[in-house]
């Protein structure tokens, strides 16, 4: 009787760690939960692991003014965030695709105080785009891709605070379900 008593005590503090290690460690150890976005100008979808938190921004511009910058973004875990930055591209039609593309890529970086680790040019939906890794302020680590449209900038950026904190299915799966909706808007 008291070993099948102890076999019982065993099981469940076994059970009770295993649970309170869930518990303290859920957000790595189960899946995150998708939630799809789309632009409130119907221009782009993007999936984020998280809800996402939607904002307009006023973001002072070179030469003075501001711009209408619509800011989403998602923070499944403490260590981690996915977001997805739109505004319009003032210099359509003024400067090359590879040249708005670079300014917008060094933009990003000066702001997260990033070095950049590597880059490649890609397409996304027929338009141009840049995909890049880069070392940000703390020990952080970015993944990016930026997509320039006749009329938008896309940048969609995730970030982990620690390369360690990276999850790179997560970050696949978010880059890669950015999608342009609306060619004719994007023109």
């Amino acid at each position: 009787m008291k070993s099948k008593n102890r076999f019982r005590q065993v099981g469940w503090i076994v059970c009770a760690v295993a649970l309170s290690t869930v518990i303290a460690h859920y957000d790595r150890i189960l899946p995150h939960w998708w939630h799809s976005y789309t632009g409130a100008d119907g221009t782009y979808s993007i999936e984020l692991p998280a809800s996402p938190s939607v904002e307009t921004l006023h973001v002072p511009i070179d030469g003075g003014g501001t711009r209408d910058v619509d800011f989403v973004s998602a923070s499944p875990t403490s260590q981690t965030t996915y977001s997805c930055v739109t505004f319009k591209n003032d210099n359509a039609g003024n400067e090359s695709t590879d040249d708005v593309l670079a300014s917008a890529r060094d933009g990003s970086l000066g702001k997260v105080q990033g070095t950049l680790i590597s880059e490649k040019k890609i397409t996304v939906g027929g338009f141009p785009a840049i995909e890049f890794q880069a070392h940000a302020r703390g020990n952080s680590l970015l993944d990016s891709r930026i997509v320039a449209t006749g009329s938008h900038l896309f940048m969609i950026a995730a970030v982990a605070t620690q390369p360690g904190d990276r999850e790179a299915r997560t970050v696949k799966r978010f880059l890669e379900s950015f999608k342009i909706l609306s060619a004719k808007e994007n023109r």
